[in-house]
């Protein structure tokens, strides 16, 4: 069997991607039709004494019609100024929606005992690790959450249900204290989201990496 061994394959001026074997490579990924059910990486940032992160759906190509939720993930992430909180604010193309976001949250401290649960209303913004960050040796934040928008591409109607999503994350905060903290929230609007914004409380976000996917 004849045998041909290559370094580089590139799209050809058409920028139609290449087919090996029957699978489509196009702009340094699989085209979608290969991925239905996957998760696929959109857009990444890394802070460095950043103002704001920007995951609008002009950033990161984000739709209705091809995903069906994101998720956002963040890591190593510290604030500028001490005491300072990560905010959330779900986007409706470059809009934020800063109405009433409603939040349930488990926390179990890790490095002590102790635990709860409280339920918080969040005016303006969403924060899903409640707990101020600090700018100490070894405090910063790690998160993940998941945001299933009302009038997605699945089967339910556009505007029958609210935007929803749940969250984990652990955070060794300001005073050095460690909690893993989990939970769920809802915007309390059918308004339709595309996209997210995060930003501190005060101040910029010193370091951090930040994924956005979209999920099929």
């Amino acid at each position: 069997m004849s045998e041909i061994q290559v370094n580089t394959i590139n799209e050809y001026t058409g920028a139609n991607g290449v087919t090996i074997d029957g699978v489509l490579l196009k702009d340094n990924q699989m085209a979608g039709t290969y991925l239905d059910g996957g998760i696929i990486k959109l857009a990444s940032v890394t802070a460095n004494n950043t103002a704001e992160i920007d995951f609008s759906t002009s950033v990161t190509g984000w739709n209705n019609t091809t995903y069906r939720s994101f998720i956002v993930r963040g890591r190593w992430i510290k604030p500028a100024t001490d005491t300072a909180r990560l905010y959330q604010y779900l986007a409706s193309d470059a809009s934020k929606r800063t109405g009433t976001y409603e939040l349930g949250t488990y926390q179990a401290r890790v490095d002590s005992s102790a635990s709860g649960y409280y339920q918080q209303d969040q005016s303006g913004y969403l924060e899903i690790g409640t707990y101020a960050l600090g700018t100490g040796t070894n405090e910063s934040m790690a998160f993940e959450m998941q945001v299933f928008p009302a009038g997605d591409s699945g089967n339910a109607p556009s505007g029958s249900i609210i935007t929803g999503g749940f969250f984990r994350c652990i955070i060794k905060g300001s005073d050095a204290a460690t909690y893993s903290m989990q939970g769920g929230f809802q915007y309390n609007s059918t308004s339709y989201m595309d996209g997210i914004y995060l930003s501190m409380s005060t101040g910029n976000i010193d370091q951090g990496e930040f994924e956005f996917y979209g999920v099929k």
